[in-house]
């Protein structure tokens, strides 16, 4: 995609910014009033963002940024698919869920975290393993979700691995005996997916 231009025109604008879908904040960009006031543009480059889908609207206010003023809607929530060709390869932060509901990014790109609760975690013996799996699915499905969130698509590499991951967290809690199995390779791909920052 690249940089794709918005323009915003009315009359009295004071401050316009492009916003998650149903939200005012945070501000994802701010466009440039023009200083007859009738005209606000934005070159928003989309490499900034993982590829994936994000939900945005645009507000406009009647004074400037943190001036208060009369605010309306200059775009209703709007979806836009993010494809840029090569994708952002950087590892940065996920954008917030309520902006990108859904983010494609390969393992590498994941954010980091300290991947000592899954070491701890592979480093159980299978009946141990077993046991946290089978008491504990919540605790371990939240833990998992904190390395790979719900709005993640992991791209490139084996498809069978990341099924076994996604096999192991929908079933935690379901299917204890197909989530052991899932689950202990799931442990040891995440972890390896985690580098250093």
């Amino acid at each position: 995609m690249g940089t794709i231009r918005l323009e915003v025109r009315g009359t009295n604008i004071g401050n316009v910014e492009l916003v998650p879908a149903g939200a005012i904040a945070p501000v994802v960009a701010r466009f440039v009033v023009m200083p007859n006031r009738d005209l606000a543009t934005l070159d928003l480059d989309t490499a900034q963002f993982p590829n994936g889908t994000m939900t945005a609207s645009i507000v406009a206010y009647s004074a400037e940024a943190g001036q208060g003023g009369v605010m309306v809607e200059a775009m209703s929530a709007r979806r836009w698919l993010l494809r840029n060709d090569p994708p952002p390869s950087a590892r940065t932060g996920l954008p917030p869920v309520n902006l990108m509901p859904e983010v494609q990014i390969y393992p590498t790109q994941l954010p980091y975290r300290d991947p000592a609760p899954l070491n701890a975690l592979a480093a159980l013996s299978d009946a141990a393993f077993a046991t946290e799996l089978t008491t504990r699915p919540a605790e371990i499905r939240a833990l998992l979700l904190t390395y790979l969130p719900p709005q993640v698509i992991l791209l490139g590499g084996g498809i069978a691995g990341y099924t076994e991951i996604y096999g192991c967290i929908n079933t935690l809690g379901s299917n204890p005996s197909a989530a052991i199995t899932a689950c202990r390779g799931t442990v040891l791909r995440l972890a390896g997916y985690i580098q250093a920052p």
